[in-house]
């Protein structure tokens, strides 16, 4: 990867195949639904994943593309974005540690019956709409890290989930929101990514 990245609220980084750039694609479109990657692809437009798996956007990414292709363009890695939270401390455990600290995260949607069910008459989740609501249910933070929700662990542990990510993907554009908020601990995140993660990414 080459390029650079920023950490406020999203962290990018850019090469031929994997996680991001510095070069921000004009338009993007959230892609739950087919039909929303349909649309994105007829009219040469990205796509982007947020709150959701790596095996769910893996589906949608191939539905991209192969409507794309139809269109007549080749999308590349940076038509891709993913977001994921991430927490990165000098060892796994103590990354571990930190996030077993925090209170069960429980989506907006979730959180409101209505909205809830408001989102689903709408459509948004798709065909498959079971599936897509299992992005917002609780799970223990081995699951998520394994689902790609979530980054932790130590450097070699993040590098080495970000480029599963990258490989699953082919995502060009990684949008990292920081995973918890501890005090000293999270600006020790933020500084371990930049100097033990991301000089490797560009080396990917």
């Amino acid at each position: 990867m080459a390029g650079s990245a920023a950490i406020t609220s999203t962290a990018r980084s850019r090469s031929g195949r994997g996680p991001c750039s510095s070069r921000i694609r004009p338009s993007t479109c959230p892609a739950p639904a087919p039909r929303l990657g349909s649309f994105a692809a007829k009219n040469h437009i990205g796509i982007g994943f947020a709150f959701t798996t790596v095996p769910l956007a893996k589906s949608a990414v191939q539905h991209h593309r192969a409507c794309a292709r139809n269109a007549g363009w080749e999308p590349t890695a940076e038509d891709v974005i993913y977001r994921a939270m991430f927490h990165v401390a000098d060892m796994d455990d103590e990354a571990f540690a930190d996030m077993s600290t925090l209170p069960p995260r429980i989506s907006l949607v979730d959180q409101n019956k209505a909205i809830a069910e408001g989102v689903r008459q709408s459509g948004y989740y798709g065909a498959d709409a079971v599936a897509q609501r299992q992005r917002t249910s609780r799970c223990e933070l081995a699951d998520r890290i394994s689902l790609g929700q979530v980054i932790v662990g130590g450097p070699e542990t993040v590098l080495a989930q970000v480029r599963h990510i990258r490989d699953e993907l082919g995502a060009g554009v990684l949008d990292l929101v920081v995973g918890a908020q501890l005090g000293e601990r999270t600006l020790h995140s933020i500084e371990l990514f930049g100097a033990k993660v991301l000089p490797r990414l560009r080396e990917l």
